[in-house]
């Protein structure tokens, strides 16, 4: 690959830049360096966070996506294209050598395939207007403070990181409030909170406190929506409010009543998908595996598998005290972590069963390719084409072994076996004998019984 221009690898396409000059554009990146914040609107309007990282090697958690708190989409400027996956999600552009020269095509790009994408939402202006109207509803003055300053005061964002202000403030409403009119709610409970905690705590709670109308839980939904209505804290000042803040602490405890019985069912799934998560973590790490031998495929499965299971990990052991919602576990649904390790579940092994296959071929060619008789030969293919329980002994030594004879390594001089592989080398073919020659010198130490290559 040449190392000329920069150089970019996403299920996107290759942008032109259209937006201010990136002073940083000029030399590749030498270590890793905080991530760089770029704020930018859509055509839509609409603004999002492009985050930047540029550092030396690829990292498989860069496919995590970001927090909806920190960015919508992500570039990763790399000096190395060692182990970069071949297919990227569409909210990640990976960019070999240098930074472009502007940042303004690749996040436009970018931006469709976010996992936070919104398509409309209100501007600062009707966030403060909401905000004003709800602060002059919690007092007589004419005169208010700044409603989102109010909102910034009670936030822990770093404002080091992503100054907010202009289209940054505007998406920072956005992923906070939503809506302005939830906005105005917040500020408005908020202000009665200085006064009356007690009461604006139930508000919050009434707030937060989902309910769904399946699964038996229908007339505690409906009665919260007339709550929401009754005791909304537009009222508050209203001799109406008394009545229906007393429906609500009656509400309340037939919902805590609902939820500790749904917790107690959702935390026993829980911990029954967690035991029975070790073979799904071990077949897991043999895709993993087949992915690095065969230089293909996904090598990421094992860590988001481990992740969802990790977090069935730290569930509390009953509902937390005057909180709607315990772990991420809502009324009628389990932990998001169980339908997660679900599909991961598929995923596994869909991959393993195509990996499995792909090994079965390759060592089948590589038998049929030695010397020897015919009919030994065929008998020796059969078997090596075996491989439907490899996830029971594969390890670090096997799979090294495995990447000698999958990728045609000698494995007793990684420089002779690239030699061999490459007798001639250009400008172009550097990145592909580098990465062959760690390929070759990995599966040499590995495969040796002391642990230790030899170079001639």
């Amino acid at each position: 690959m040449a190392t000329g221009a920069p150089q970019h690898i996403s299920s996107a396409h290759l942008y032109g830049y259209d937006d201010a000059p990136n002073p940083a554009a000029r030399a590749p990146p030498t270590e890793a360096t905080a991530p760089q914040l770029l704020t930018f609107r859509a055509p839509s309007g609409i603004p999002f966070v492009l985050e930047v990282r540029a550092t030396q090697r690829w990292d498989n958690t860069l496919l995590n996506s970001p927090a909806v708190d920190v960015a919508d989409v992500r570039a990763v400027v790399l000096a190395a294209p060692d182990s970069v996956p071949p297919q990227p999600p569409g909210w990640l552009a990976i960019i070999l050598n240098r930074p472009p020269a502007a940042w303004g095509g690749v996040a436009q790009g970018l931006w469709p395939a976010s996992p936070h994408y919104r398509e409309h939402g209100p501007s600062e202006a009707e966030f403060r207007a909401a905000g004003v109207a709800a602060l002059r509803h919690a007092s007589a003055r004419v005169e208010v403070v700044d409603p989102i300053a109010i909102a910034l005061a009670d936030t822990d964002t770093d404002t080091e990181a992503l100054p907010l202000h202009g289209a940054a403030l505007e998406r920072w409403l956005h992923v906070h409030f939503r809506t302005s009119e939830q906005f105005a709610t917040v500020l408005l409970t908020r202000q009665i909170g200085e006064c009356d905690p007690e009461t604006a705590a139930a508000l919050r709670f009434l707030d937060d406190a989902a309910v769904p109308e399946a699964g038996g839980w229908a007339d505690l939904a409906f009665d919260r929506q007339v709550l929401l209505e009754q005791a909304t804290p537009w009222r508050y000042f209203d001799r109406t409010f008394a009545p229906a803040l007393a429906a609500l602490a009656i509400w309340r405890r037939r919902y805590d009543t609902a939820y500790a019985r749904h917790y107690a069912m959702a935390l026993a799934d829980a911990a029954r998908t967690r035991g029975g998560a070790e073979q799904l973590l071990a077949r897991a790490a043999t895709a993993d595996r087949l992915a690095s031998i065969l230089a293909s495929g996904r090598r990421l499965i094992a860590l988001h598998v481990r992740g969802a299971v990790d977090a069935l990990g730290t569930l509390p052991p009953a509902p937390l005290p005057g909180q709607p919602v315990t772990g991420d576990i809502r009324l009628g649904a389990g932990h998001p972590a169980v339908a997660t390790l679900e599909e991961l579940r598929g995923e596994v092994e869909e991959a393993l069963d195509t990996r499995l296959r792909a090994l079965s071929t390759a060592l089948t060619h590589r038998v049929l390719d030695g010397a020897g008789d015919d009919l030994a030969r065929v008998l020796t293919a059969i078997h090596a084409s075996d491989v439907g329980n490899l996830d029971r002994v594969l390890d670090d030594r096997l799979a090294a072994l495995l990447t000698r004879v999958v990728r045609g390594f000698g494995g007793d001089d990684p420089l002779a076996d690239v030699a061999a592989r490459f007798p001639e080398v250009r400008a172009d073919d550097v990145d592909a004998v580098a990465e062959a020659f760690r390929g070759a010198l990995a599966a040499a130490v590995h495969g040796a019984p002391d642990g230790v290559a030899r170079l001639s």
